[in-house]
């Protein structure tokens, strides 16, 4: 997502020197953008830790209400039913159990836990990047990952100006405690700077919102677009087969509906997610089904991926601006519960969400219903600015209305979009770029 914007070349332009730290120094699009843009490429890993699965177990446990979170209960009901047959899972359910005990009779546990973790950021090879470079600002996009939480403390003990900027909306809510909480926050809108107040007490003069500078490209293809003809095909934005594991059956239908030429003149373009091609969360037989169902009517269009990257989802730097493009020509964008439903909201595309696992009845750590009331996710149903179909024919009804009535829902839209990004003029990255810059300005003087 960073890549797909101009920030750090803007950042460079008002004459700071930017540095990037990744896994994978040598990943395609890091390595061009970086050379593109005279930005340092710089690699940095943990070093992997046979222990970490357990370690992250036990501190889920000890730090989250984990029944009150549903992505992270329905996670402790998949290691339920696997511990049924799988001693190693036997041992992580006693190893959670006793984690949660802890929190539950002794509360002031977590105070000591969270100090104990921030003992263990503790690295050499951390300090010795933040030493060698000696940066004014550390910009954190994942603060729940060990990596960057290193990277953080290294910097916070040196008094450093340290930001969150936080790229995907379901960070704070489901993914679990920051590790390492920073100076300042840069968020999409209001809901996440409400989710930082609620979750973490951060005050409000420290959280900036700012929009999201990924999503500029469909706000000023949307107004250069303006008037132009579209809407001659519904695009399907999948999702893993781990969250939706029956979507291929919905695709499948849509596709036959399509082929009957049930909306006369309508054809349809799927476009599969990372997740479903590559990854440990992808089911490689829906590929053929995929294959299967392209013909004349309708279209796969696959995600571009750096399939040699050490960096999960690293795309290619034409994914994003053709993907911009695809939604820019719907006539609705149809999901099952992913970031999508706001990119086509960026459009103020009618969005139809497929909340349902074809005709049959999962369990609810395992069906597509618990998405649903996912925190982040949930704001988006509870908007009423999006379609949400449970069956079938709620789903034709649904496409139906989209096609006849395109601004049915349209203020309610253009509600919840405002309240997940804030104003919708494309000036996100300038806005970012201007906090951070007024940041390491500040921060130099100091």
């Amino acid at each position: 997502m960073l890549l797909q914007t101009h920030l750090l070349k803007q950042l460079q332009q008002h004459g700071l020197k930017v540095g990037l730290i990744t896994l994978d120094a040598s990943d395609p699009s890091v390595t061009n953008y970086c050379m593109e843009n005279q930005i340092e490429n710089i690699e940095f890993s943990v070093p992997p830790d046979k222990w970490m699965p357990y370690r992250e177990l036990f501190r889920r446990y000890m730090l989250e209400n984990v029944k009150q979170n549903p992505a992270l209960y329905e996670k402790h009901l998949r290691m339920v039913e696997q511990a049924k047959t799988s001693r190693g899972m036997r041992n992580r359910l006693r190893l959670s159990n006793f984690a949660s005990a802890i929190s539950g009779v002794l509360p002031f546990s977590k105070n000591i836990y969270r100090k104990l973790e921030r003992r263990q950021l503790k690295n050499r090879e951390a300090d010795k990047l933040i030493s060698k470079y000696r940066p004014s600002v550390v910009i954190s996009t994942v603060p729940v990952t060990v990596m960057e939480a290193t990277l953080l403390f290294a910097a916070s003990k040196k008094g450093i100006c340290t930001v969150s900027h936080i790229l995907s909306w379901d960070n704070i809510t489901c993914k679990g405690h920051f590790r390492m909480l920073t100076d300042k926050y840069i968020v999409w809108g209001e809901i996440m700077k409400d989710e930082l107040q609620r979750f973490y007490g951060i005050k409000s003069k420290n959280i900036y919102e700012c929009g999201v500078p990924h999503f500029d490209l469909h706000f000023k293809n949307r107004k250069e677009l303006a008037g132009a003809p579209g809407g001659k095909y519904l695009l399907f934005a999948m999702s893993s087969p781990y969250f939706a594991p029956r979507e291929i059956d919905i695709v499948e239908k849509i596709a036959a509906w399509i082929e009957e030429n049930r909306w006369p003149g309508l054809k349809f373009v799927v476009r599969p997610h990372p997740q479903n091609v590559i990854g440990n969360m992808a089911d490689l037989s829906w590929l053929g089904r995929l294959k299967n169902i392209e013909s004349e009517k309708v279209k796969v269009d696959y995600p571009q991926i750096n399939n040699e990257s050490g960096i999960h989802w690293s795309m290619k730097q034409s994914d994003m601006p053709e993907m911009s493009l695809l939604i820019a020509g719907a006539a609705a964008v149809l999901n099952s519960g992913s970031t999508m439903s706001i990119d086509g909201l960026c459009y103020l595309k009618p969005v139809i969400i497929t909340a349902f696992d074809n005709e049959e009845d999962l369990p609810w750590h395992l069906s597509i219903k618990r998405c649903m009331e996912y925190a982040h996710f949930k704001n988006i149903i509870e908007s009423a600015g999006v379609f949400k179909t449970e069956n079938y024919d709620q789903l034709q009804r649904a496409i139906t209305a989209a096609i006849q009535h395109p601004e049915a829902k349209m203020e309610k839209m253009k509600s919840i979009l405002f309240r997940e990004v804030g104003v919708d003029d494309g000036n996100a990255t300038k806005r970012v770029v201007d906090v951070l810059v007024k940041m390491a300005n500040a921060a130099q003087l100091n």
